[in-house]
């Protein structure tokens, strides 16, 4: 059947915005799976000239690296220097985030593959003020070599979530664990003093003292 030639310049611009439209479509999706969208309890906390850094506990849960499943990890995000900053759909000061609050971050889904990972956020949500990942901030008592799968453990007294005053517990140190530090061999991982910051996956058993797993744990200056 034979096309007027008015008719095919008609069907011709039509297939074009056919082709067009799929390929903006397509941009966009792409564009949306090159975000990555990571929601932990943060760990650490530093600033250095004038650029916010945080070391977060928790997994990735959209975007292009929310595909790994959602194994928990800790990653290294710092914040744009225009990063929006919201809680409640309000925007709030980057001095209100604190350890041991659950944030969403969402950024590129590009990260540097050294340990921990490392990306940035321009998007940061203050899900909680309190995460419900209990958070020890203590001093190290005694420490203990490990075995198995089992790192070391170690006895911390200090301000454990949903717990009054000085709180002693064990934590054990996995190979799973995140502990940015090494000791050489027969040396400890921490020494008696030290402060640290130590996350807590999986629960606590109700003894005494009390005992958990760390999903992480850093040291911090001391107070």
């Amino acid at each position: 059947m034979d096309f007027h030639p008015r008719n095919q310049k008609f069907i011709i611009l039509g297939i074009l915005i056919l082709v067009l439209g799929s390929m903006a479509g397509y941009k966009l999706l792409r564009g949306n799976d090159d975000r990555a969208v990571y929601e932990g309890t943060i760990l650490s906390i530093q600033e250095e000239n004038g650029v916010l850094g945080m070391l977060v506990d928790g997994s990735f849960t959209g975007g292009s690296m929310g595909k790994s499943g959602g194994s928990r990890t800790v990653t290294h995000y710092r914040l744009s220097s225009d990063a929006r900053i919201r809680e409640n759909k309000k925007n709030i000061a980057k001095t209100e985030l604190q350890v041991g609050q659950k944030i969403r971050l969402e950024g590129p889904g590009i990260f540097l593959t050294s340990y921990p990972a490392q990306g940035s956020a321009d998007n940061v949500t203050l899900l909680q003020r309190i995460s419900e990942d209990p958070v020890l901030r203590g001093k190290v008592l005694e420490v203990k070599e490990g075995q198995g799968d089992v790192v070391f453990s170690f006895l911390a007294q200090g301000e454990l979530t949903g717990y009054s005053g000085d709180t002693p517990i064990w934590l054990t140190v996995k190979d799973t664990s995140y502990y940015p530090f090494s000791a050489p061999p027969g040396e400890p991982y921490l020494n008696p003093g030290d402060t640290v910051v130590a996350i807590i996956t999986g629960g606590i058993m109700e003894s005494y003292p009390l005992q958990a797993q760390a999903s992480s744990v850093v040291v911090v200056p001391n107070d």
